[in-house]
């Protein structure tokens, strides 16, 4: 079995954690609960509520599709304490999870198990049962993407649609809605 990195929610309050949202649902952000919309189809990311990590999701946005945030707002966000995250720095991160799915699951990939990540493309198969598992398996309230992580997965596995260093959350209660701030948007 290969070993996951996991981190505790606290260690991400060091980093600038923002939400790049319409202002007109500010109020909702900060007021009423969470929801996290499960949109069940073939993807390389998971269903949740996805944050930027250092303004990596604005700077992304600013040089590519700036006109994705003309109109918005940014929220500045905390995590509340002992969550566990899913680190990903490396390429291993991910494909050490994904053999290690592949094993407990007994889903034959046409790929062999190793460093080949086109094994999450294979035919008459939902990647979302790897995030189910992934989860699951790890308790986790989130994944988290690092800066460096992303340029290392970019080209070689299906991570590189993640665009930029980001956490995605899978349970709401992560946050911290008392520590929720607005920031200007430059």
């Amino acid at each position: 079995m290969n070993k996951i990195k996991i981190i505790k929610s606290e260690e991400m309050n060091k980093h600038k954690i923002t939400k790049v949202i319409e202002k007109k649902y500010l109020n909702d952000l900060l007021n009423k609960p969470i929801k996290i919309k499960n949109k069940n189809d073939i993807s390389n990311k998971p269903n949740g509520f996805w944050l930027s990590i250092n303004e990596g999701w604005e700077k992304w946005c600013k040089s590519e599709m700036p006109e994705w945030i003309e109109n918005s707002t940014i929220a500045e966000l905390k995590f509340n304490p002992s969550y566990n995250i899913m680190l990903i720095e490396e390429v291993n991160d991910i494909i050490g999870a994904w053999n290690d799915y592949l094993n407990e699951s007994g889903f034959k990939s046409k790929y062999p198990k190793g460093d080949s990540i086109m094994c999450f493309y294979d035919e008459n198969y939902n990647i979302c049962n790897f995030w189910s598992w992934l989860i699951n398996k790890y308790n986790l309230a989130g994944i988290y993407l690092t800066n460096e992580g992303e340029w290392k997965t970019r080209m070689t596995t299906f991570l590189y649609g993640w665009d930029c260093e980001s956490i995605v959350i899978f349970i709401p209660e992560i946050i911290n809605k008392e520590k929720t701030i607005e920031i200007k948007n430059e």
